[in-house]
């Protein structure tokens, strides 16, 4: 039978692909080694997306085509370009299997249809994944011992900058000496409650020439509209921040922009565009119950209403006065 070969690319920008050469790069290889080994190349699939969950479009796409017949090779790069989950790379060795596809070959390697090689291709599948999900644990781990410290991982909010000094990925956070006290004036004047938020952002474009941080490929213009009930609803300027639910404090070098008790009085002035303040409510049972037959769940669901007397219609008395 002869061999017809779909050439498959993968990059993404993830951790994992740091060093991974670029997708034109890996054409370039693969399309100079098939020239040179006289292979049929049928189509080339080109994805820029991570492979550690299910769900790649030009993956799923290769896969159908796998299946009709059009093609019963897969050239790549190597193996952990095809997958670093389960579900992916048992597609690939399902086809394997029911001789959709014969053969799977890289520059180095080659694996066909034998038990032998099939295994030698799981163990890189496996492998793959196993590498993912090391440098997931390692980077969850970093973010959490980061956040102790008192800065949240990524950018650094308007007013407040990274320390490019630091190591990337573990840069602490400075006052931004421009622009935090300009941000800082515009709280205050919401805080007045003479001015909306809309008339804030007029003033800080217009008046303050208040602009993002300059960086490489973006920043310097003005702060978006919408952006401002960002950071209106961002506690990070009342000196905390939240990582997957769990509260921390922002480093005690940093100076805030206001304290705990404005940040949820502004909140209360966006209403349903502010973050809502955590709310601890306590039930006779608390928690989820599950049936073991059907796996269902039931939990509390807390209602707060009032009746009027004279017309008999249910009104919310959470954050009504009378």
């Amino acid at each position: 039978q002869k061999l017809k070969y779909f050439i498959y690319l993968r990059k993404s920008s993830d951790t994992e692909d740091r060093q991974v050469q670029s997708i034109e790069t890996q054409e370039r290889e693969l399309t100079e080694y098939a020239n040179k080994h006289g292979l049929e190349i049928v189509d080339t699939f080109r994805e820029t997306k991570s492979a550690f969950k299910p769900g790649r479009e030009q993956f799923e796409l290769m896969i159908k085509r796998f299946s009709k017949g059009e093609a019963n090779g897969l050239l790549v790069l190597q193996a952990n370009r095809i997958s670093r989950n389960a579900i992916d790379g048992a597609q690939i060795m399902n086809l394997l299997d029911t001789e959709y596809l014969s053969e799977v070959r890289t520059p180095v390697t080659r694996y066909g249809n034998s038990s032998t090689e099939k295994m030698m291709l799981a163990f890189e599948f496996i492998f793959s994944k196993k590498d993912s999900d090391d440098k997931s644990t390692f980077v969850k781990g970093g973010m959490k011992t980061k956040s102790i410290k008192g800065y949240p991982h990524g950018m650094a909010k308007v007013g407040y900058t990274n320390d490019q000094t630091e190591e990337k990925g573990n840069r602490s956070w400075l006052k931004d000496e421009l622009r935090f006290p300009l941000v800082k004036q515009c709280f205050q004047m919401l805080l007045t409650k003479k001015y909306s938020v809309k008339q804030v952002y007029e003033f800080a474009r217009d008046e303050l020439h208040l602009t993002t941080p300059l960086r490489k490929n973006e920043g310097g213009r003005p702060i978006a509209y919408s952006y401002w009930y960002v950071m209106f609803a961002d506690p990070i300027y009342a000196g905390f921040f939240f990582d997957n639910g769990v509260r921390y404090e922002l480093n005690s070098s940093l100076e805030r922009v206001i304290s705990e008790e404005e940040y949820w009085e502004i909140q209360t002035m966006l209403g349903k565009k502010g973050r809502p303040k955590p709310q601890k409510r306590v039930a006779l049972y608390n928690h989820f119950m599950r049936c073991e037959e059907c796996n269902g769940a039931v939990t509390p669901d807390f209602k707060f209403q009032i009746i009027c007397p004279e017309c008999k219609k249910k009104f919310s008395y959470l954050n009504r006065e009378d």
